[in-house]
């Protein structure tokens, strides 16, 4: 499973460019950040259902969606009053809870 797409690669600002190679930065957003912890235990251990509580920007700046779905996941049921709150699911049987709520913990198994 690729998880390139998670990574943000640009133009490193002024006082950054010295220190990355070729110019370009390398980043992971808060919201790419909660789908690689909420990965991997699925693809590590017997665990199949994982709850993920993004709060209001990581989901407002991210696609959590489309992420899942071009890892083979399929929304299933939907929470809440966003687009993307709701209860995710892939062919191995896997599921992800998407229920947007602050100080729940980002990613729990």
């Amino acid at each position: 499973m690729d998880f390139n797409d998670l990574i943000e690669v640009g133009p490193a600002p002024q006082k950054r460019v010295s220190k990355v190679a070729d110019s370009l930065e390398h980043k992971m957003h808060e919201g790419a950040v909660i789908v690689a912890y909420a990965m991997h235990p699925l693809r590590t251990t017997t665990a199949t259902h994982i709850w993920i509580h993004p709060d209001g920007e990581p989901g407002k700046r991210f696609g959590f969606v489309g992420s899942f779905a071009s890892r083979g996941f399929e929304k299933f049921t939907s929470v809440g009053d966003t687009s993307y709150g709701g209860e995710d699911r892939n062919e191995n049987g896997w599921q992800i809870t998407i229920n947007p709520s602050s100080e729940k913990g980002y990613v729990v198994t």
